[in-house]
């Protein structure tokens, strides 16, 4: 759980950043567009 709220902390603010209001289906988004490149970093890095 530790690291699903690590993701939403680094995420929210970006989407925030350009609009002021941010939709939940954006924030979903940019959430596992996150997850996956961090995903793909460890495997590389294995």
């Amino acid at each position: 759980m530790g690291a699903c709220t690590f993701y939403i902390l680094i995420v929210f603010p970006k989407i925030t950043d350009y609009d002021g209001k941010a939709s939940y289906h954006d924030i979903i988004s940019a959430f596992q567009g996150n997850f996956r490149l961090k995903i793909v970093y460890k495997k590389s890095k294995i």
